[in-house]
């Protein structure tokens, strides 16, 4: 009887130390790291649509979370020295039905230089309710044919 109680409780302590770290990635309270991939500016004034094609990293270890795939639409600005625009996108794991999250936002910056800043937010597929965001900077220089780069941090919190 003593053998079980002791089993029992060595048990319980086993689960309560290891119960945190037995949940998947996807159900734990908060993920953050940073974010880097290829930027191109959509090619001007609606002609054709730019994209986003990046790798979400998982802090602190840098092991790849989420891809990160969008399209990047250019908004009409009468200002000729400035970009602006639009991001629709999806985080995917690479496991299981896709998307994992939708990334909706939007990016401002230079037309001469082609850098600037985003800033998007995260929310479940079909639901209204941000869960998370990614802010960063990126660098497409304008007739360059070399894609650009983005890098950034972003944050999921369940």
């Amino acid at each position: 009887m003593i053998a079980r109680r002791v089993l029992l409780a060595a048990s319980f302590a086993v689960c309560a130390a290891l119960g945190p770290t037995a949940l998947p990635l996807s159900c734990q309270d908060s993920q953050s790291g940073p974010a880097s991939g290829t930027w191109e500016l959509p090619s001007g004034s609606g002609k054709s649509d730019g994209f986003i094609d990046g790798i979400l990293y998982l802090a602190p270890a840098d092991t790849v979370r989420f891809y990160f795939d969008a399209t990047l639409t250019d908004v009409f600005t009468p200002s000729l020295s400035q970009i602006k625009g639009t991001i629709d996108g999806i985080l995917d794991d690479g496991f299981g039905p896709a998307p994992d999250y939708v990334v909706k936002g939007s990016y401002v910056g230079n037309a001469n230089t082609g850098s600037g800043t985003f800033t998007c937010v995260i929310r479940r597929p079909g639901s209204t309710q941000d869960v998370g965001k990614i802010d960063g900077t990126f660098a497409d220089a304008p007739g360059s044919t070399t894609p650009g780069t983005f890098s950034g941090e972003w944050k999921i919190t369940q």
